[in-house]
């Protein structure tokens, strides 16, 4: 073995009684980035969320509800199981002989780049999960766009939104989701017309 070799056997040596604090280094990085971007989307989706959520549909604000729970709860644990990477376990045994102390590393190394693992895992499913509502609730769009007009004529009361309006007639879109739904009402009869959401 020549004295190249001998610093390359030397220098891995050394590793191995670093690894444990370059374990938890690269845990700290993880922990750090988690909990700001968790911090950020907190704040964007407080500040920006209920404009948004409050025009869905029921059905449509649940999925945005229950995706955007599943998200932030993924951000959090993953926040959390980092942290605890960075820091270990409240009481642990530190006087320790040689060997188990070496055997402790061991263990400990393995579960940080495990725990790493898991972060970077809940960190995909958080953020996949927080883009699915924001998709969600730019393609669902508001369940009421538009204004709708409440229209009284002598016979009945019909409300929706106001898709033509002409000489004779006004036409009503009374359910946006079906085009069936459309009703013409002849501006003879019309008693009143305000506008209102339906």
């Amino acid at each position: 073995m020549n004295i190249e070799d001998k610093r390359w056997e030397q220098l891995a040596e050394q590793q191995k009684f670093g690894q444990l604090d370059g374990a938890r280094r690269q845990a700290e990085g993880w922990r750090t980035g988690l909990t700001g971007l968790t911090a950020l989307l907190a704040v964007a989706t407080i500040i920006k969320g209920p404009d948004n959520v409050a025009d869905l549909t029921p059905d449509t604000r649940l999925v945005v509800l229950g995706a955007l729970g599943v998200g932030f709860a993924a951000l959090v644990a993953g926040s959390l199981i980092a942290v605890r990477a960075a820091s270990g376990t409240p009481g642990e045994d530190t006087w320790l002989t040689g060997k188990a102390l070496r055997t402790w590393t061991r263990n400990e190394v393995r579960a940080i780049r495990r725990a790493i693992r898991v972060a970077a895992t809940l960190l995909v499913i958080g953020l996949a999960a927080i883009a699915f509502s924001i998709g969600l609730t730019w393609l669902a769009g508001p369940a009421v766009n538009k204004p709708g007009f409440k229209v009284v004529t002598t016979d009945t009361q019909v409300c929706g939104e106001l898709l033509a309006l002409d000489r004779t007639s006004v036409t009503l879109d009374v359910d946006p989701t079906s085009r069936q739904q459309r009703v013409v009402v002849r501006l003879d009869g019309i008693l009143s017309m305000t506008p209102q959401r339906c």
